[in-house]
C-alpha cells in the first residue's frame, strides 16, 4: 500500500511539475525500504515491527526498490539506468530497456479516515495533527 500510494503521489506531482515534492515522496519511500523493520510495520499498518515471512518481505522490498528506480528515472536518468542494470543482474525477469512507469492500482488503496486535532500548549495553538477517526479526544 505504501509503494502504491507513492506511485500515485509521484505521478500526480510530476504531472503538476512539482518535482521537489515528488523527490520528497521518493525519499520517504527510500527511508521505509532502508529500514526493513519499519517496512514490516507499515505493511501491516501498525507502529511496531511485526514478524513477516522473509519471502513475502523480500518480495515487497524488491517491488519497492524497482518502483523507486522507475519513479526516479525522469529526474535522474543516468544513475537510474545504472541502477536498473544492477537490478537486472539479480533479477532477469526485469525488462532490458528503459523501465516502464509503474501503474497505480486502485484495488490497493487503503482508505484512512482521520479527523483533525488541534494541539495547544498553554492555550496557544501549536499544530494541527490528523488522528484516526475511531479515536476520541480522551484517548
Amino acid at each position: 500500500a505504501i509503494v502504491n500510494d507513492t506511485i500515485k503521489k509521484v505521478t500526480n506531482d510530476i504531472e503538476n511539475f512539482q518535482f521537489n515534492v515528488a523527490i520528497a515522496h521518493l525519499m520517504k519511500l527510500s527511508n521505509i525500504i532502508k529500514d526493513t523493520s519499519n517496512l514490516s510495520a507499515h505493511l501491516k499498518g501498525e507502529d511496531k515491527p511485526l514478524y513477516i515471512d522473509p519471502v513475502i518481505e523480500s518480495h515487497h522490498i524488491k517491488f519497492g526498490i524497482t518502483s523507486l528506480v522507475r519513479l526516479l528515472f525522469p529526474m535522474a536518468p543516468h544513475i537510474c539506468s545504472e541502477l536498473w542494470e544492477m537490478l537486472r543482474q539479480v533479477d532477469f525477469t526485469l525488462e532490458q530497456e528503459v523501465p516502464r512507469w509503474p501503474v497505480f492500482d486502485d484495488n490497493l488503496v487503503v482508505i484512512r479516515k482521520t479527523q483533525p486535532l488541534s494541539v495547544q500548549i498553554q492555550g496557544k495553538h501549536v499544530e494541527t495533527i490528523e488522528i484516526p477517526e475511531h479515536l476520541s479526544v480522551n484517548n
